[in-house]
């Protein structure tokens, strides 16, 4: 799937979010309920726990707050997020059962605000739980798509660097720099594919024009 593709798979999945709030109350879920993409809505990926921290701690800087509010912020916004999960994964598998997931996650996010305000001030309270978002789990397993794809480029950046090494020893030790040139090549080349995984290709455009200097350097040896 190209990229256009998947960026407007996730628009229309969003339009669900916006419509699913807006219309489920007064409509038959029992089809919803057997469309597989509703399983992103309730069904958290397992690195969940990481996506929260990340939100809280991206909330906590965007509306600038003290060490210790940003602290309580993370502790309201876990146990509301805990509390909701375990209501979750009580509901039953049907189509009823789906509808009391959109109705659990509406007062979630009524208790969460409250909590907010109380412990933030009104203001900064409000605006932290519309930052934080609503009670499904679609953006969680979205970010959680974005992490893996991080944490596969960091790793190649490791391998990278692991990799070059083992082709330096083993010229070192052989006494011979024969084919050593196309051996790093091929390893930066990989590295510029993983790593283009993650970015735009503005993004890409400036990583290359940053590296490339040094890159073209270390081949002409």
């Amino acid at each position: 799937m190209s990229f256009p593709s998947r960026l407007s798979a996730i628009v229309k999945a969003s339009y669900i979010v916006i419509a699913a709030a807006v219309v489920l109350p007064l409509t038959s879920s029992s089809h919803a309920q057997e469309m597989e993409e509703w399983k992103l809505f309730v069904t958290p990926p397992e690195n969940v726990r990481t996506v929260w921290f990340l939100k809280v701690r991206h909330v906590a800087s965007e509306l600038e707050l003290d060490r210790e509010d940003a602290r309580e912020l993370g502790r309201i916004y876990f146990s509301a997020k805990r509390e909701h999960s375990e209501k979750v994964e009580a509901l039953p598998k049907t189509s009823e059962g789906f509808r009391q997931f959109w109705q659990i996650g509406e007062q979630a996010r009524s208790a969460l605000e409250k909590s907010l305000v109380e412990a933030l001030g009104n203001e900064k309270g409000q605006k932290a739980a519309v930052a934080l978002g609503g009670f499904n789990f679609f953006t969680d397993n979205v970010a959680a798509d974005i992490l893996a794809a991080q944490n596969e480029a960091l790793g190649a950046v490791f391998k990278y660097e692991e990799n070059i090494s083992k082709v330096v020893k083993e010229a070192r030790e052989s006494g011979s720099w024969e084919g050593v040139r196309e051996k790093f090549e091929e390893l930066v080349m990989d590295l510029a594919k993983k790593i283009g995984a993650i970015f735009s290709e503005d993004r890409m455009g400036e990583w290359e024009e940053k590296y490339r200097p040094i890159v073209e350097r270390i081949l002409s040896l």
